[in-house]
């Protein structure tokens, strides 16, 4: 054979393959003959055509062999008409003279060449004929016309004489002048299509015409031409990637070395796929591990700055699970990044984009499974995943693979592994593309290949088990015989097996057919091959056996049903009797006999027919010391009552070899009685277990809260260190403003204004991470109280118009409520909703921001939607923007500042409140952020204090009810209580308290005197009118010294530094009242902050003394009293808290009001001794009921107009 030949030999293989894959699924016979009738990749169709190929199906017969030598011949496709068994075929000869090889596709024209002789049969009866007939002279005059073509609209044109049309009569004319019959095709105008068959009739003068539909065929016709084409379009790009591969194979095989063979890759890949940058890695050892590094081999074509991807990429060592490279090796899978600008995997995307780089894709070389190297590839355009592409540079990552430690002597080995791989995977290509299952074993009858439909099946029969090269036959037999025969017993199923290895051992074609466990029945078929293998074929025939299978489905039912009832019977952990309405046992399993084989000696007495008085009778139980045979009948006598009156029983007992049993009876529709057994011993030793988890858990809960506590404390702390410096920066900056524009000196005021709003920005940052701080240990609660709507959204507008105002926005409120008052907590639904105006304010500009306030139809819920139309969010966002220290991007901080926490805490102050915060967006267009809360809170704060850890107390401790409105009172009475050892229940208000005093009768009732609504007076004496009530004592719990000391914690007013200095001024004013000579006494250790507030107050007509600690103080008020105190908790000597206590001992200072200055978070420990400054204790008896209520009236008549506030 010359070289040439060969050339065309190599170069049809690949295309072979591909046919072979793609034309296996065509209906009609496809395939490619040489000159001499040689046949190639003849397709399924081909093959089964009975009488087209020889046996052997490698040569045409006699008659399409000649057809195609012809077409060879004379360049010209030719039709013929061959009998194949009960067909007749038409195939068409389309030859390719430069390829030396003939295209032969088929069609089946039976039905069509009967359509003839019932067309010629017709002709023989015109007018009865439902096909146009018509009789022409030789000039054209129609001599006959059936009525058939008569009705065929555009046929016959009317007039004296009536005439064919003009398109038919031209084909008349070519008869009738050149003697030769003819055909034509006519189309009409509904779509339909009429072939016509003219036949001149010697000697008489005139021509027949016949016609019959050819619509279908036309349709059939076109699409079998678009199926060709789209054929060809696959075929050639098959082509393509096998040249591609070709080419490859060549080059990698002429080359010196690894490095040249990785060259002619990058090129040639390049080259195929049109992509501009190529580039390989290798893995290289370094220092004791294995690194992926760039290899210096690129191929740069048309990529503008690509120089700065080069560098980066040189410079670059991968070992991770981040780039490009890494993904690749991790996942041993090609990865295709289509757009780079919308992915970020890619570290180097900057210096790719600069390049004008767009797309990316990288794809492993691969040596025994392992990836040894890495080709990458840019593209200058956005590209799709190719699948076709990927599984091609596959193949060429495995040949490169292959090359990396491949030598000459080992040249041809490779190539033979190679074609073994390629042979395998057109194997594997077959037998996927059947519509069977199909499973190769080899001689020793171990699994060699299979395809995915028997994938399938295995699965089935074998209860969900997958196939595996190498297991051998006879394991999914045995895998087999439990799923496919679970009625059969172990021996049963062993001689199943055994029978079927004899079998298939002894017979070279063996049948059978059997019905899969999900119902499909298959027929198997085994056939040995040459090399001592077998194979094996499942065909699915269920749509045959469905009548069989419904026919046999009532014989077998009730069989079944009662096999199944046993096995599940037998297979329950637990043990089981039915007994019938005469309580004779119908059936148990053989648990029951295990259970109870203690109690009956070993004797085995559930037996079919006895009775279950029998039964008892005969027990003996660990739990039950019977002296005498009447202590036995007593208790069977008693034991049968209770069955004969009971329809349901349960019993626990301990059998004599120490097991616990619980016994369950339940009656049956028929009358009867089911027992089911069950044993709990181990349940009784993790009874034990858990006594022993319950008393560590104790002391692991306590260990928390001892931490928490820590926790707090330092919370506290940090505040207090945080703020301080924070109240000396806002306050300086606000007077250095207010000197800047008294002196003129304008040009400081805007770095000043800088230095104030930075200072006000950072008191946010931290007070947001304390109130996330709080929400997170559980220490933020609610403070639940009646205020106005209208009020709310007023003081929000107010406070949120500059903000607005500086971007130009528009704020519009919409209140569609019924509502005109909530119960909730006022401070937290202000900054949610501030929040959420805020956000809506920074990321829109000359837009509108829109609050709508709704309720639900029952006014249980209020609603609050603040809509915007900024920037919005996308999807992804959304699902993070409510995480704390997230914000939507990277970007949002840079661009409009926050620190992510606000709406973290905003939804978390929702939910407190019993409900929720969510976002929908559209980017570009805005968002709407929905908040809802409870109309009414105050039932969820009753619930939220009832939820607080209590310390254990035994059942019959003392009961103390609390009846206070302040829930940090109520746990800290509660704590306190119980670690007295006594249990507590709570009322948040005076009516609550009378129910509950009168449902619960505690042992001792504490009373809030200051209460809304009913206060503690009028409740006590409604305890004491009340008969049930009246004997119980009452410890009353009162904060009002003064009005001052009523106010929040027990102080006239309570501030947080850093202090604004008009609410610090409002304060002062509104507590001094009318005092001509207002004086006032700082107590502060920080310099910074007491000369800052000397300088404000002084500034504002106050008459300022300081004081460095509560010591210097106490000092300074023997010789001064001020009409009022600013006063520090964090002090050094003698710190805020002791202060208060010796201050309050005076009797002569109790009127002066403080002004409690912190920068310290309070624990509830805290709370507790700011309310000691103005508590009052009285025990119950001894006229201490009419002190206190004189007490109070004569304060409260003492108060002077400038203590209100």
């Amino acid at each position: 054979m010359s070289k040439n030949s060969k050339s065309n030999t190599k170069k049809s293989e690949p295309d072979r393959a591909v046919s072979a894959v793609l034309l296996d699924e065509c209906p009609f016979p496809i395939f490619r003959t040489l000159k001499d009738g040689t046949v190639i990749l003849p397709n399924l169709a081909a093959r089964e055509a009975v009488g087209l190929l020889r046996k052997d199906n490698k040569k045409l017969t006699a008659k399409p062999a000649k057809v195609a030598a012809k077409a060879l011949e004379t360049g010209q496709g030719e039709f013929a008409d061959f009998q194949c068994g009960d067909k007749i075929l038409n195939l068409f000869f389309n030859p390719v003279p430069q390829e030396g090889y003939v295209n032969v596709y088929g069609r089946d024209v039976t039905q069509i060449r009967a359509n003839n002789r019932i067309m010629a049969d017709y002709a023989k009866f015109p007018e009865e004929n439902p096909n146009p007939v018509l009789r022409i002279s030789t000039d054209g005059e129609l001599l006959v016309v059936n009525p058939s073509a008569r009705l065929m609209p555009g046929l016959i044109i009317p007039g004296t004489p009536d005439r064919l049309n003009a398109e038919l009569a031209a084909v008349i004319a070519g008869v009738a002048k050149t003697k030769n019959n003819d055909v034509a095709d006519f189309d009409l105008p509904d779509g339909r299509v009429f072939h016509f068959s003219f036949a001149l009739i010697d000697g008489k003068g005139y021509i027949n015409a016949y016609g019959r539909e050819m619509t279908a065929e036309r349709i059939a016709k076109r699409e079998l031409e678009a199926a060709n084409n789209r054929l060809e379009t696959r075929v050639a790009e098959r082509t393509a990637s096998v040249r591609l591969l070709q080419n490859i194979v060549l080059q990698v095989n002429s080359a010196e070395n690894f490095e040249t063979a990785l060259q002619a890759a990058l090129h040639e890949v390049c080259s195929f796929a049109g992509w501009p940058v190529g580039h390989a890695y290798v893995v290289k050892q370094e220092e004791g591990r294995n690194e992926l590094v760039p290899s210096g081999i690129w191929h740069i074509k048309n990529a503008t700055n690509a120089n700065a991807l080069r560098e980066a990429t040189e410079k670059a060592r991968f070992g991770g699970s981040q780039g490009l490279p890494d993904r690749v090796v991790r996942t041993g899978q090609a990865v295709w990044i289509e757009d780079i600008s919308r992915d970020g995997s890619l570290q180097r995307r900057e210096f790719a984009k600069l390049a004008g780089l767009q797309a990316a894709m990288g794809f492993p070389i691969i040596l025994h499974d392992r990836v040894v190297g890495v080709l990458e590839f840019f593209s200058d355009e956005p590209q799709e995943s190719n699948v076709e592409t990927i599984k091609t540079l596959g193949h060429v990552g495995t040949l490169l693979g292959s090359v990396a430690q491949r030598n000459k002597a080992e040249a041809a080995a490779a190539k033979s592994q190679e074609e073994a791989k390629i042979a395998h995977a057109r194997l594997m290509d077959a037998i996927e593309a059947m519509g069977q299952c199909i499973c190769l074993f080899d001689k020793d009858d171990n699994t060699v290949l299979f395809n995915e439909r028997y994938a399938e099946l295995y699965r089935v029969f074998t209860g969900g088990v997958s196939p595996k090269v190498g297991n051998p036959f006879e394991v999914g037999l045995r895998l087999s015989s439990n799923v496919m025969h679970p009625e059969k017993t172990a021996r049963e199923r062993e001689e199943w097996v055994q029978n079927i290895l004899k079998v298939r051992a002894k017979e070279k074609v063996r049948n059978s057919t059997d019905k899969m466990p999900d119902g499909r029945w298959y027929r198997s078929e085994g056939f040995d091959t040459s090399d001592g293998g077998t194979v094996s074929v499942f065909t699915d025939i269920t749509e045959s056996k469905i009548h069989e299978a419904k026919l046999a489905q009532l014989a077998q039912e009730t069989e079944l049903a009662h096999s199944r009832l046993m096995d599940a019977i037998e297979a329950m952990g637990q043990g089981f009797v039915l007994y019938d309405k005469d309580d004779r046992v119908v059936l148990c399993n053989r648990r029951v006999t295990d259970m109870f084989s203690a109690s009956y000696g070993g004797e085995e007495v559930f037996k079919v027919g006895m009775q279950f008085e029998d039964i008892l009778r005969k027990s003996s139980n660990a739990t039950r010391n019977f002296k005498s045979q009447e202590d036995v009948d007593k208790w069977a006598d008693s034991v049968m009552k209770n069955r004969r009156e009971n329809k349901v029983r349960n019993s626990v007992d301990q059998q004599p070899d120490g097991r616990w049993l619980r016994s369950e009876g339940f009656p049956t529709q028929e009358g009867g009685t089911v027992s089911v057994f069950t044993d709990i011993t181990e349940a009784k030793k993790h009874e034990a277990e858990l006594d022993q988890l319950v008393q560590e858990l104790a002391v692991a809960r306590d260990d928390a809260i001892e931490a928490n506590s820590a926790k707090s404390q330092f919370l506290a702390n940090m505040s207090h260190e945080l703020r301080t410096p924070l109240n000396a920066i806002i306050g300086y900056s606000e007077l250095l403003i207010d000197d800047a524009e008294d002196d003129g000196n304008k040009e400081y005021i805007p770095d000043l204004t800088k230095i104030q709003r930075a200072g006000q920005h950072l008191l946010g940052l931290i007070n947001d991470i304390l109130d996330l701080s709080k929400i997170e240990v559980g220490k933020l609660g609610l403070y639940v109280e009646e205020f106005k709507l209208e009020d709310l959204m007023s003081d929000v507008s107010d406070t949120i118009s500059p903000l607005v105002d500086k971007n130009n926005n528009r704020l519009e409120i919409i209140n569609k409520s019924r509502r005109s008052t909530i119960n909730s907590d006022l401070t937290k639904i202000r900054q949610s909703i501030f929040n959420l105006l805020s956000n809506a304010a920074k990321f829109t500009k000359d837009g509108l921001i829109r609050v709508t306030i709704s309720n639900s139809d029952d006014g249980a819920v209020m609603k609050f939607a603040v809509s915007d139309q900024g920037i919005g969010l996308t999807e992804d966002q959304i699902g993070k923007i409510f995480d704390p220290f997230t914000q939507a991007d990277s970007s949002t901080s840079k661009n409009f500042g926050g620190t992510g926490l606000g709406l973290s805490i905003s939804r978390e102050f929702c939910r407190m409140m019993g409900g929720d915060l969510s976002a929908e967006s559209t980017l570009g267009e805005g968002s709407v952020f929905t908040m809802t809360i409870l109309s009414d809170a105050a039932d969820l704060a009753q619930k939220q204090e009832h939820e607080r850890a209590a310390v254990s107390v035994s059942a019959d401790a003392p009961t103390v009810l609390v009846i206070d409105d302040d829930p940090q009172v109520r746990e800290l009475l509660q704590r306190n209580f119980a670690a007295a050892g006594m249990q507590t229940i709570e009322a948040i208000n005076g009516d609550d308290g009378l129910r509950m005093a009168r449902e619960n009768k505690p042992d001792v009732i504490t009373l809030d005197v200051m209460m809304p609504k009913a206060d503690g007076w009028s409740v006590l004496t409604a305890l004491k009118a009340d008969p049930k009530t009246a004997d119980i004592p009452v410890v009353m719990i009162s904060i009002v010294e003064n009005k001052q000391l009523g106010f929040s914690l027990g102080a006239a007013e309570y501030l947080t530094k850093p202090i604004e200095r008009e609410k610090l001024i409002g304060v002062i004013q509104s507590l001094i009242g009318a005092n001509e000579n207002p004086s006032v006494l700082v107590v502060e250790d920080d310099e910074d902050t007491s000369t800052l507030l000397c300088r404000t107050l002084e500034n504002n007509g106050f008459k300022v003394r300081k004081a460095e600690n509560g010591r210097v103080a106490l000092k300074k008020l023997e010789s001064f009293t001020p009409s009022l105190l600013l006063l520090d908790l964090m002090m050094p000597e003698m710190d805020g808290f002791e202060f208060a206590e010796t201050f309050r001992q005076n009797d002569a200072w109790r009127q002066i009001p403080i002004i409690v200055l912190t920068a310290k978070t309070l624990t509830s420990e805290d709370r507790l001794r700011l309310e000691g400054w103005a508590e009052a204790y009285y025990p119950k008896g001894g006229g201490s009921l009419e002190q206190v209520v004189a007490e109070v009236k004569s304060r409260l008549t003492a108060e002077t107009p400038h203590h209100e506030g």
